[in-house]
């Protein structure tokens, strides 16, 4: 909402000298804005995860004028970028979703076999790779339904 350039729109709020402020600007007014939305979302519906949270954030943000040339539709069929995230957070969507939010099944870690090779990568080299894991197909019932975290050592 502000990116700490002077001729941006900045943020109104209060000070360290508890005063009224009309030039806040920066990635620091981004963070409490969003926990501000979350305290909402909880208000709705304080059954709510931390889990739940991040879905509800990644449904409901929105990616409406922000301009970036990295914009991807990911796996799961939602616009991210390296530089806006999943975008703008939407509080009033977040509110709505968040009322009839069901809670995301318990957690499941599945761990799979990797490519320990040692390799050393150049500043300028790009190396891709695939992976293919059954690393939860041993343990019945614990199907992936959702892949919210993957975790990969380099």
């Amino acid at each position: 909402y502000s990116s700490g350039a002077f001729y941006e729109r900045k943020i109104v709020t209060t000070d360290l000298r508890q005063r009224c402020t009309d030039d806040h600007t920066g990635t620091s007014v981004s963070a409490p804005m969003v926990a501000g939305v979350i305290a909402l979302a909880l208000e709705a519906n304080p059954m709510l995860n931390w889990r739940d949270v991040q879905h509800l954030l990644v449904k409901t943000s929105r990616s409406v004028h922000l301009r970036a040339p990295d914009w991807r539709t990911n796996g799961a069929g939602r616009k991210v970028s390296h530089l806006y995230g999943f975008g703008l957070v939407d509080a009033e969507a977040m509110v709505v979703e968040a009322k009839k939010w069901k809670t995301v099944p318990s957690q499941h870690v599945c761990v799979g076999a990797s490519d320990r090779r040692p390799r050393f990568i150049r500043a300028d080299q790009l190396i891709r790779t695939t992976t293919q894991t059954n690393a939860c197909a041993d343990n019945s019932g614990q199907h992936v339904a959702y892949l919210e975290h993957v975790v990969v050592r380099v």
